[in-house]
């Protein structure tokens, strides 16, 4: 039943910058699940987290610079 879990990439073929934030925020929702679950161990929980979470908010920077040169 349990199998390893795979390391989770976000396809690089999407055009939007929103698309790959959400596809992050979806990815977060789904390894708290897993680690919840028992799993993954705690190194690659924390190590995906991380991941993540620096891959949202470099999306999400991104984003606002690009809003920010669109008001001007």
């Amino acid at each position: 039943f349990r199998s390893k879990i795979q390391k989770y990439e976000i396809p690089e073929n999407y055009q939007q910058d929103s698309c790959q934030a959400d596809l992050c925020l979806n990815a977060l929702s789904d390894l708290e699940e897993d680690h919840a679950l028992g799993r993954l161990s705690e190194s690659d929980y924390n190590q995906q987290k991380i991941f993540l979470q620096r891959n949202y908010l470099k999306l999400q920077k991104k984003e606002l610079s690009t809003e920010d040169d669109s008001y001007y």
